[in-house]
C-alpha cells in the first residue's frame, strides 16, 4: 500500500440549524465529523491531512478554491453534495466525493440523486443510516460503491429493563416529530396491546415538534381515560431530549415514514441502555430482536410529493405477537455495524483512495440492484429537459435570495426545500412492497 498523504476535506461545525430541536440528519453530520476527525489523527498505513470547509463555501463566489488540491471530500452536509458534484464536474477537479444519504423519498436527496447520475466518478460512493436504506436506494441506483456508514452508537450503559418496584409500572417515551408519518397515532393502540399482554404500563413521555395537534389530542383523552399518565414536554433541545429518555424505561419509535432512513432514536436508546419497541422499518430491521418489532404492512403502492413526509404503510399492532416484556431487546452483535469504529473508518478511506485508480462505471437510477424489502422510484422525467448543472444554477439562485445567515443553510427543512419547490423541482415519490405486502417476511 502506498504512503502517499491522502488530503481529505470534510465539513465542520458547529451544526446548528437554528432550531430547538436538531435534526436527526443534521446530527449525524455532527457525528461524522467528530468521527472523521479522531480516527484520522490515530495511527494509519497512509497518512491523512484533514481540511475543514465550511458549508458556505457552496454560496461562495469562488467555491472551487477551497476544494483544489483535495483527495477527497466527505460531504457530511446532506443534500448539498450535489453542488459539490457539479462544481467538481464544471472546473474538472480531481476529488473523490462520499456523500451521505440520511433519508428515503425526500426532494433533497432525490435532487442529489439526479445530479449524481450525471457527474459521478470511479471513487465516489455514499453512505447510509441502515441495511435497510441502503438496500433501497442501492435498488433504486443500481449496482454501486454503497456502504453502510453511521458512527451513531458509542457505549450502551445497560442491557436489562429494571424490575418495577411494587405499586409502580414502566415509564414509556416517544420522542420524534409527534406525526401520523412517526405513529403518533398508533401509540394507544401499542400500549393497549402491551398491556393485555401483561407489560406494566404506568405512562408515557413525549418529546418533538407537535405537527398534528388533532392526533396528539386524541391520544392524551385515549390515556387519561385508562388512567395512564401523559406528559408533553414540548420541543426541547438535543441533550435536553435525551436526558428525557434516560429518564423512561422503554422507547417507542413506530414510524412509517417516507423520510425515514436509519431511525437515530432506536441507535440513541440504545446507548442509553433503553429497551425499544419499534415499527419492522430502517435500523430497527438491522438491530432489534424480532419479537421487539412491530409487522408493517401496506397496498399495492404508497405516492406522495417528496417534499412532505407521508406514511409508506401502516403497523399491524393486531397481528403483533408481543414479546415478555423482560426479553432479550436488542441483536448486539448486529449494533456492532452501527459502533463508531476508528479502523472501519480508515479502511472506508483507503477503499475510496484505491478506486480512485479503477475504471468503474457510476450507477445509474432506476436499475435493479440488490433486492430491497420496498421498492422506491422517483418520477423526474419532467426534469430531464435541463441538464443537472442548469438545476443546479437555478436553484443555487434561489439559495443565495433565501437563505438567512449560515443557519438557514444548514437547515435541511428550510432554504434547500424551499429553494428546490421555487426553482420548480418536486417529484413524486412511489413505493411498493418488494413481492409481499408485509415487509417483515422480505429477508435482509
Amino acid at each position: 500500500m502506498t504512503t502517499d498523504k491522502i488530503v481529505l476535506g470534510i465539513f465542520s461545525g458547529p451544526w446548528n440549524s437554528g432550531h430547538v430541536a436538531r435534526d436527526g440528519a443534521v446530527l449525524c453530520f455532527s457525528d461524522v465529523e467528530r468521527a472523521v476527525k479522531r480516527s484520522l489523527k490515530e495511527g494509519t498505513p497512509r497518512p491523512f491531512h484533514i481540511v475543514e470547509l465550511d458549508i458556505s463555501l457552496f454560496l461562495s463566489d469562488d467555491p472551487e478554491r477551497e476544494l483544489r488540491g483535495l483527495d477527497i471530500v466527505f460531504a457530511n452536509c446532506g443534500p448539498l453534495a450535489a453542488f459539490l458534484l457539479d462544481i467538481r464536474a464544471r472546473n474538472n477537479l480531481d476529488f473523490s466525493i462520499v456523500r451521505e444519504v440520511h433519508t428515503l423519498g425526500w426532494v433533497g436527496y432525490a435532487f442529489q440523486e439526479f445530479v449524481a447520475a450525471a457527474f459521478q466518478r470511479p471513487g465516489d460512493l455514499c453512505t447510509y443510516p441502515s441495511v435497510f436504506s441502503k438496500q433501497v436506494w442501492q435498488d433504486f441506483r443500481g449496482p454501486g460503491a454503497d456502504v453502510l456508514y453511521c458512527p451513531t452508537l458509542w457505549q450502551r450503559r445497560r442491557e436489562r429493563l429494571p424490575v418495577p418496584r411494587a405499586g409502580e409500572g414502566l415509564r414509556f417515551g416517544f420522542f420524534s416529530r409527534l406525526s401520523v408519518d412517526k405513529g403518533l397515532g398508533r401509540v394507544a393502540a401499542i400500549l393497549a396491546r402491551l398491556r393485555e399482554a401483561g407489560w406494566p404500563v404506568a405512562s408515557l413521555d413525549l418529546c418533538g415538534t407537535c405537527v398534528d395537534a388533532d392526533v396528539l389530542e386524541a391520544l392524551e383523552r385515549e390515556l387519561r381515560s385508562r388512567r395512564l399518565a401523559i406528559t408533553y414536554h414540548g420541543e426541547l433541545p438535543h441533550r435536553r431530549t435525551l436526558e428525557v429518555m434516560a429518564s423512561v424505561d422503554v422507547v417507542l419509535f413506530p414510524t412509517t415514514s417516507s423520510f425515514e432512513a436509519g431511525g437515530r432514536v432506536v441507535l440513541e436508546a440504545y446507548n442509553l441502555g433503553k429497551t425499544v419497541i419499534a415499527s419492522d422499518y430502517c435500523a430497527a430491521r438491522d438491530v432489534l430482536a424480532d419479537p421487539f418489532r412491530i409487522p408493517v404492512s401496506m397496498g399495492e403502492v404508497a405516492t406522495g410529493a417528496t417534499d412532505e413526509p407521508f406514511n409508506i404503510g401502516d403497523i399491524a399492532v393486531g397481528d403483533w405477537e408481543v414479546p415478555h416484556w423482560q426479553d432479550e431487546n436488542f441483536h448486539v452483535e448486529n449494533c456492532e455495524r452501527y459502533r463508531f469504529d476508528p479502523a472501519a473508518l480508515r479502511r472506508l478511506m483507503d477503499d475510496v483512495a484505491a478506486a480512485r485508480q479503477e475504471s468503474r462505471p457510476a450507477p445509474q437510477p432506476g436499475g435493479n440492484g440488490v433486492p430491497a424489502p420496498l421498492r422506491m422510484t422517483i418520477d423526474w422525467d419532467a426534469y430531464r429537459s435541463q441538464s443537472p448543472s442548469a438545476w443546479c444554477d437555478t436553484v443555487r439562485a434561489h439559495m443565495l435570495r433565501d437563505v438567512n445567515g449560515r443557519a438557514d443553510l444548514i437547515d435541511l427543512g428550510g432554504a434547500m426545500k424551499r429553494s428546490l419547490l421555487r426553482a420548480g423541482f418536486g417529484p413524486t415519490v412511489v413505493f411498493e412492497a418488494n413481492g409481499t405486502a408485509n415487509l417483515r417476511k422480505v429477508a435482509i
